[in-house]
C-alpha cells in the first residue's frame, strides 16, 4: 500500500500497487476431493495475493521429471481448472510463468492409491449423474446419503466393483 496526502491538515488517501514479485497462495481442489493414479481429474484452482484478493495466473504444471505437461491459467479472478492425468504415483507442480507471482511454485495434492474419485456427469431436471472410481480397483459396499438440512432425501447401499455410474433423483 502506498499512502498520499498534500500535507498534514488535509485527507489521506491509500493505493494499493500490486508488484509481480508479490507472494501468492495458491489452493487445489481434485474433483471427488482426492487424485487417483490412472484416472484423469478435473483439478480446480484459487490464488490469491498476499492481501487474499484474487488474482489472475498462469503457468506449468511440471511432472517430477520436469517436464512441462500442461498449460494452466486462470479463467476468473482467481479461478481457474484443468485435467490432469496421473499414469502412476507421480508428483506434480504448478510453476507460475506469468507476471503475477512469476517464478513460484506449488505442489499438487498426492496421489492416493486407496483414494475414491466422485464426479459429476451431468444434471438434468430428473437426475444427477455421478460416476464413482475406486483406485484399489476393488470390489466396494457403499452407503450413500443426500439429506437437505436434518432431512434425508435420498439413500442407497451399493456394492461397486472398481466403478460404476449412479443416477440420483433430483
Amino acid at each position: 500500500f502506498m499512502a498520499l496526502s498534500a500535507n498534514r491538515d488535509e485527507s489521506k488517501s491509500e493505493y494499493f500497487l500490486p508488484s509481480c514479485l508479490d507472494s501468492i497462495k495458491v489452493r487445489f481442489y481434485p474433483e471427488g476431493g482426492t487424485l487417483i493414479p490412472g484416472i484423469s481429474s478435473k483439478i480446480g484452482f484459487t490464488a490469491f495475493n498476499k492481501w487474499g484478493l484474487p488474482v489472475d495466473v498462469e503457468g506449468e504444471i511440471i511432472n517430477q521429471d520436469g517436464e512441462s505437461i500442461a498449460h494452466v491459467r486462470t479463467f476468473d479472478k482467481g479461478l481457474g481448472i484443468f485435467t490432469l492425468l496421473n499414469t502412476g504415483n507421480q508428483k506434480f507442480k504448478f510453476v507460475i510463468t506469468g507476471k503475477t507471482g512469476q517464478n513460484q511454485s506449488f505442489n499438487l495434492p498426492d496421489p492416493d492409491p486407496n483414494g475414491l474419485l466422485l464426479s459429476v456427469l451431468k444434471i438434468d431436471p430428473q437426475f444427477i449423474s455421478v460416476n464413482l472410481v475406486f483406485a484399489d480397483k476393488q470390489k466396494h459396499s457403499i452407503a450413500l446419503t443426500m439429506t437437505l438440512g436434518s432431512n434425508l432425501s435420498w439413500a442407497a447401499d451399493l456394492d461397486i466393483n472398481q466403478g460404476g455410474r449412479i443416477k440420483i433423483p433430483v
